[in-house]
């Protein structure tokens, strides 16, 4: 595929591209490149890295975990076609013996020690955990029933570790290149941007 994009193109998912953009732009700006496929894809998100805002950086190449598995340190070894299938059922809320997901990654947490602590800011230390919630509503894609079963209110949608001067490292989906942002510069899909609905979990 022949693959050379340029300012005012169009992603696959049908959000313009802007070089450089600011964060004070919309999510549809600012997050363009991640509603493109090809942002997934070893060959080509390279070609699309110039359409990310400064602050947002590409730090580590794909290697198919998704954003939980990241921040626990779990490999995936599925290879890309497999992890795209996975994908795609998570859209279409099929469930896979092979998706590490919400329930997955709650119960690892509390295995490995990591207690819950409130959001502040300030206090924010090397390694935290940081988990992204929104809330529950009609339509949001679930890996298993469990899922919606871990809070009564919210969902958890992201997660990253944090690594110091208010940012957060991340895959922001199954085959995502790993990603370094402010840390509350995420989709609206996965944090809706109010702090009661960020989470540290700190061993």
């Amino acid at each position: 595929m022949n693959f050379n994009p340029k300012e005012g193109d169009l992603t696959s998912g049908l959000c313009r591209l802007y070089l450089k953009p600011s964060l004070s732009e919309s999510a549809f700006v600012k997050f363009a490149v991640f509603t493109d496929k090809r942002f997934f894809m070893k060959e080509y998100y390279e070609k699309l890295i110039p359409f990310l805002p400064e602050e947002i950086k590409v730090i580590g190449d794909i290697t198919g975990q998704n954003y939980f598995q990241y921040t626990l340190g779990l490999e995936n070894e599925l290879t890309y076609e497999q992890n795209e299938e996975l994908f795609e059922k998570t859209r279409k809320n099929e469930y896979s013996p092979f998706l590490f997901g919400r329930i997955e990654f709650k119960r690892e947490l509390e295995k490995r020690g990591y207690g819950k602590i409130k959001f502040l800011e300030d206090r924010l230390n090397l390694g935290d955990v940081i988990i992204y919630k929104i809330p529950k509503r009609d339509g949001l894609h679930s890996f298993s029933k469990e899922d919606f079963e871990i809070e009564p209110n919210t969902i958890w949608q992201h997660a990253g570790v944090y690594v110091g001067n208010g940012r957060v490292r991340s895959r922001w989906r199954i085959n995502s290149p790993l990603i370094e942002h402010p840390l509350k510069e995420v989709t609206p899909n996965y944090w809706d941007g109010k702090i009661d609905n960020l989470e540290i979990r700190r061993l």
